[in-house]
């Protein structure tokens, strides 16, 4: 039977031997086996919720991210509380590196209030690092 993307099967009652213990003297007990599968998905309510920037080179010797880029991302989108940033470490580094000029102004950093980390923020909408195999510098460009 599956119920929104969880499927469960029963696998009934099996014996089961204690590993932790050495043998002769294993002992054995009755269980019951079970197998659950989860299937997530991403539901987007709104078309301007998400968006994505394209084709930033993430080497070389000077930073290659623009900030017209983001500006005009963002304006094409619905932004509220929740909206979020987010770059892999080389993007974020060279938003940092943006941050540090000193007519910026976009960028800002701060700590949470939470947590008390340290984060920035870009027109105020926190920018979150994610995991570097999500958001991979490798991918083919774009034409």
């Amino acid at each position: 039977m599956a119920n929104l993307g969880i499927k469960h099967t029963d696998l009934g009652e099996v014996t089961i031997t204690d590993a932790t213990t050495s043998a002769p003297h294993t002992s054995q007990f009755q269980g019951y086996r079970d197998h659950f599968q989860v299937k997530c998905g991403l539901v987007v309510r709104h078309p301007k919720c998400i968006g994505r920037i394209a084709n930033i080179e993430s080497s070389g010797s000077s930073n290659t991210f623009d900030n017209n880029d983001l500006v005009t991302l963002l304006n094409n989108m619905k932004i509220d509380a929740s909206t979020r940033i987010y770059c892999n470490q080389t993007i974020k580094t060279q938003a940092e590196i943006l941050m540090l000029d000193k007519s910026n102004m976009y960028w800002t950093s701060g700590k949470d209030a939470v947590g008390g980390e340290p984060f920035i923020a870009f027109r105020g909408i926190p920018v979150r690092m994610i995991d570097k195999d999500i958001l991979l510098n490798s991918e083919t460009a774009i034409s």
